[in-house]
């Protein structure tokens, strides 16, 4: 079994070139990868950072193949993290939980319900929206409970911190069509913000500023009526 020095080297090589099959591939063998992604994650202006968020999915979804308690386990080490019996806060725990029932949603349908309930932590809302959009982007069916998550974008959109309404806007722009959402009427309030905001998405960092996202949520919204 390599060493955890050369297991790092190889799981940064991987994510700097975006390849998660390699990062996969490492976790199946070693199940150590997987603290290698959490300790990569707690630099939020870092890209290797948000590629280990977005690796993780994966990486536990390989882990299953050889052992469902495995990957239970990560799941409660990540939940556990953001606890403040943990000594120490899990800054990317709740994307990275999203990324792993986006990942396998039949194993961990059910965590999908306690997402929702660190977003009154601030420093967790930002990744409560992103877990929420990831996950019902592509399994809307997981997100039961839409009254709930729309009381989350509206607060959200009432946030002082330009960086939670991006996130609202983004989560909403999301899955407003997988789970038709509704549009807030903080919506139009938001198209002379002219802040800016960094997500990222599809492997990159993106800037929006919150009157584009706006903008563009109520052209979708036009549309569809």
């Amino acid at each position: 079994m390599i060493g955890i020095r050369e297991l790092k080297r190889r799981v940064l090589s991987a994510l700097s070139e975006g390849d998660t099959r390699t990062v996969t591939a490492l976790a199946k063998e070693n199940i150590r990868t997987l603290s290698v992604l959490i300790n990569l994650s707690y630099d939020k202006n870092s890209l290797s950072t948000w590629r280990a968020i977005e690796a993780m999915g994966p990486a536990v979804a390989g882990v299953l193949e050889n052992s469902h308690e495995l990957g239970r386990n990560i799941v409660r080490r990540l939940l556990w993290s953001v606890t403040e019996e943990s000594g120490g806060l899990g800054w990317s725990a709740i994307e990275m939980i999203g990324e792993i029932v986006r990942a396998s949603p039949g194993a961990f349908s059910d965590i999908v319900l306690l997402i929702p309930q660190f977003f009154e932590d601030e420093i967790f809302k930002t990744g409560v929206l992103h877990a929420l959009c990831r996950i019902g982007s592509v399994h809307p069916e997981l997100i039961e409970d839409k009254e709930e998550v729309e009381g989350l974008i509206v607060k959200a959109l009432r946030s002082g911190d330009p960086a939670i309404r991006g996130y609202g806007l983004f989560a909403l722009k999301c899955l407003g069509t997988a789970v038709s959402l509704s549009v807030p009427e903080e919506v139009p309030d938001l198209l002379s913000d002219e802040a800016a905001v960094r997500i990222y998405a599809s492997g990159d960092f993106r800037v929006f500023t919150i009157r584009d996202l706006a903008e563009e949520i109520l052209k979708v919204h036009s549309d569809r009526h």
